[in-house]
């Protein structure tokens, strides 16, 4: 059997200068080989759909073969790529040996969709674009499939950041707020979630984090980021979760039933584990925090680490991270 592709050109070149076409078709065809390969040999039938007029406005979308109208899935497993916001070589492709490895077994296939978002990136758009952009795929998905009762963000490197930003902008309005309340779980994979810890970790990261998020005046980057590196329960706006709608907005994280997963590989060479993940732990996990959250009338949200293995793009080919969001689903 042989699976073919059709791909209208065109979402890739329009609205795009003359200097950039060449270099957007690069990039897909580059993508298109490495897709076909892993895509044509699973039981997993692709489509795009499109959620806005930009190129990079694209989802990929997963179903498993056998899959019918009668019994089509119900839940999504949401992939989002890393790049440090800037990377054109990161695609929704990236989220294609995850998501096929998983709608490939059984006791996905029956109750999963998957679905992998592309987003504008830092060298046409700031922030908050990238959290935007993926909220537009979430309620075009939502619009084209229906989302149903829940589904699973998972998102690799600057892909685990925006994945919690949905809840942050999730709270905007009446339809984003439906639909970042039935995310169940929360899978980072070798994933960023404290701004400053990058220019920490290593100087080098400044500039393209500046180019992403704008200099760090006035706390901008911890403002941009799900959590900040603070001991005070106060400063930690964005992890407090309550069912209590009364409570201030602006300290509520509609995340009220799920779990963060943070899943990192110690040969990271990019982002270590004394950084990123023991940090987020030291926060999510402080008695302190916890105790100070609750005190102010909230809970604290759960989380899970578990170490799998790879470099930090290799982690997200590799079985270890599917095995890993196969165990906690």
């Amino acid at each position: 059997m042989y699976t073919v592709y059709i791909i209208d050109l065109r979402l890739y070149s329009q609205n795009l200068p003359t200097s950039s076409k060449l270099f957007h078709f690069h990039f897909f065809f580059t993508n298109l080989i490495a897709m076909t390969d892993i895509i044509a040999k699973s039981n997993i039938d692709y489509t795009q759909i499109k959620y806005g007029d930009h190129p990079l406005n694209t989802i990929g979308v997963y179903t498993p073969r056998d899959s019918n109208a009668a019994t089509a899935p119900t839940k999504w497993l949401v992939f989002i790529h890393g790049g440090a916001w800037r990377d054109p070589n990161n695609t929704h492709h990236d989220g294609d040996y995850i998501l096929t490895s998983l709608l490939s077994q059984p006791k996905f296939a029956s109750k999963y969709r998957g679905a992998s978002i592309d987003y504008t990136l830092s060298n046409e758009k700031q922030h908050p674009s990238f959290v935007l952009d993926t909220l537009a795929a979430l309620r075009k998905l939502d619009d084209v499939y229906g989302l149903g009762d829940e589904y699973v963000l998972i998102g690799h490197s600057a892909g685990a950041h925006i994945a919690l930003q949905t809840f942050i902008y999730g709270r905007q309005d009446a339809r984003n707020r439906e639909l970042v309340r039935k995310c169940s779980k929360v899978f980072g994979i070798e994933g960023i979630y404290i701004l400053d810890l990058l220019t920490a970790e290593n100087e080098g990261y400044r500039g393209f984090t500046e180019e992403a998020f704008g200099r760090n005046t006035n706390q901008a980057w911890d403002e941009a980021s799900p959590f900040t590196a603070s001991a005070a329960a106060e400063d930690q706006r964005y992890l407090w979760v309550s069912n209590d709608t009364t409570k201030d907005e602006s300290r509520i994280v509609p995340f009220v039933n799920g779990t963060l997963y943070i899943l990192h590989s110690p040969s990271d060479e990019l982002l270590l584990e004394k950084y990123q993940p023991e940090e987020i732990l030291k926060v999510l996990q402080s008695e302190q925090i916890k105790n100070g959250i609750r005190s102010l009338g909230y809970s604290p949200i759960d989380v899970v680490y578990e170490k799998i293995a790879g470099k930090h793009e290799e982690a997200i080919k590799r079985q270890e991270a599917v095995n890993a969001i196969a165990k906690f689903i």
